[in-house]
């Protein structure tokens, strides 16, 4: 489910965001196609940072703070999936309860013409004599 979502996000993203991901993730290119074609799963670790990576959550996470009101009761909608362990289930409970604050602190990922350097000023043409 989530490899196809990461496609989907990659297909429609401006050239040069699966390098940025690659690099956010400290992947490499292998390790970014084997993904993509289903030969890598994404850990539970991974998934908040591929979340927070393109701003937004992955599917059936949407909701689930909405519906469930305690640590609990999230936990226990994480552990009836099927993957999710006790670990994961907390480090996604921890996703969960912070991404309001990460993707307050977070832009989208920039366009590669947008991406500018504080070390490159601007520099406005003089007119030569």
């Amino acid at each position: 489910m989530y490899r196809e979502w990461l496609a989907k996000k990659l297909e429609n993203a401006p050239r040069g965001t699966k390098a940025r991901l690659a690099e956010h993730m400290r992947w490499n290119a292998d390790i970014v196609s084997k993904t993509l074609s289903g030969i890598r799963e994404i850990s539970a670790e991974e998934l908040p940072q591929i979340a927070f990576f393109f701003g937004e959550m992955p599917p059936g996470f949407d909701g689930l703070q909405a519906k469930a009101h305690t640590d609990e009761e999230i936990t226990r909608i994480l552990l009836g999936i099927d993957v999710i362990g006790e670990g994961e289930a907390n480090v996604v409970l921890s996703f969960i309860r912070n991404l309001p604050d990460f993707l307050g602190a977070k832009s989208s990922p920039p366009a590669d013409h947008d991406q500018r350097t504080a070390t490159s000023p601007h520099r406005e043409r003089v007119p030569s004599r």
